[in-house]
């Protein structure tokens, strides 16, 4: 670890000024990262939940996408 008294030297502060661009960036991707996560997390779980409850939503996925369904039902008949 540095001393105090070198974080603030002339070259440590450019280095400093010319990587902060660099900080903010991977700091607003990592945020953008989570959200996107969450939101994607949550999306699944409302389909799960629709797809698991909802005899209009099984038999929409039925007709227009059987395979789904089917995939659907094979990973819960191992269950």
């Amino acid at each position: 670890m540095l001393p105090k008294n070198a974080r603030r030297t002339p070259v440590v502060q450019a280095v400093r000024a010319d990587l902060k661009p660099y900080f903010h960036a991977a700091k607003r991707f990592l945020i953008f990262g989570v959200v996107a996560e969450i939101s994607l997390l949550a999306a699944s779980y409302y389909g799960f939940r629709e797809l698991n409850n909802s005899i209009e939503t099984r038999h929409y996925f039925a007709k227009n996408y059987p395979t789904i369904l089917e995939e659907y039902g094979q990973i819960f008949s191992k269950c």
